[in-house]
């Protein structure tokens, strides 16, 4: 039984992250498209736009570390269908 508990903790430890990595992502993607329309119009410098696109970058890759853990952990668990809807 402790050993179950141990892993339903797990698992909401790790849906958890992944719902952050979801927020993270969406709000690196808003910044990124914010911030490459400045840099398009020559508001800001290139390497002001690369530090959003590397923020952008490493969320996303974050975000999909995360979803293949948790599909090995739940494969039907509907993560598989949030990651979609999240990188479309």
């Amino acid at each position: 039984m402790h050993n179950l508990s141990n892993q339903v903790a797990d698992l909401h430890s790790k849906a958890d992250a992944f719902e952050a990595a979801n927020a993270t992502l969406i709000k690196a993607r808003a910044d990124f498209g914010r911030e490459q329309q400045l840099y398009q119009q020559q508001v800001i410098s290139k390497s002001e736009f690369d530090a959003f696109q590397e923020a952008f970058s490493v969320a996303q890759a974050q975000q999909q570390r995360l979803s293949m853990i948790s599909d090995r952990f739940v494969p039907n668990s509907g993560y598989r269908q949030r990651l979609r809807t999240v990188m479309s």
